[in-house]
């Protein structure tokens, strides 16, 4: 019978025998250190407009909305009226692209050294720093759409047509905080039936 290692060893060959590296526990120090960076500036302004109609979209929850009152609901409940409460969300999320992209590194193939100079690019992205820095929907849409590129690499390099239903699942829940992410889906699903990749 294998041995644990051997199980773990397999698995991490995927099916195509490819094998990958270990993931780089560093990817995790940077995507701390954007959090914590984050919440440190958070309290130097105040509101911005779109963050004062997401407050009160919390306050009067309906269904249909395409933000997310929700997550503003959330903040109103644990901090109150709080600036720095209200941005925690896009700051988590802007962690977690980072986390996201060190482990696509690794899928593709990627060395520790490789995880974590693509997680300290995208912990230094303007645009990840922009979004991350205000409640809006821009932080979110940017970890969905890393989410399903992950995925997909993933199935490209196992060759396992399961994660399909993750990527769908992340197509959906990206595009609860904007119908960009359905684009996104909307090619993979062409690029699968117009154009299989030729495993051969």
């Amino acid at each position: 019978m294998a041995d644990a290692a051997s199980v773990g060893r397999a698995h991490e060959a995927g099916e195509d025998g490819g094998r990958i590296a270990p993931l780089d526990r560093w990817v995790f120090a940077v995507a701390g250190v954007v959090l914590a960076v984050l919440m440190a500036l958070f309290p130097r302004y105040g509101f911005h407009r779109d963050e004062l109609y997401f407050l009160d979209s919390a306050r009067h929850l309906q269904t249909s909305y395409v933000d997310q009152p929700a997550l503003a609901r959330v903040s109103l409940s644990l901090f109150g009226v709080s600036a720095a409460g209200l941005r925690l969300w896009a700051a988590l999320a802007a962690a977690g692209t980072v986390v996201v992209v060190g482990l696509t590194a690794r899928e593709f193939g990627g060395t520790r050294r490789a995880q974590l100079l693509a997680a300290i690019a995208t912990g230094t992205m303007p645009v990840l720093l922009g979004s991350g820095h205000v409640a809006n929907t821009t932080s979110y849409e940017v970890l969905a759409w890393a989410a399903i590129a992950l995925v997909v690499v993933r199935i490209g390099r196992t060759g396992d047509t399961r994660w399909w239903l993750a990527a769908g699942a992340l197509v959906g829940l990206g595009s609860e905080f904007n119908h960009l992410a359905a684009i996104f889906g909307t090619v993979l699903l062409a690029a699968a039936l117009l154009g299989p990749p030729d495993r051969s």
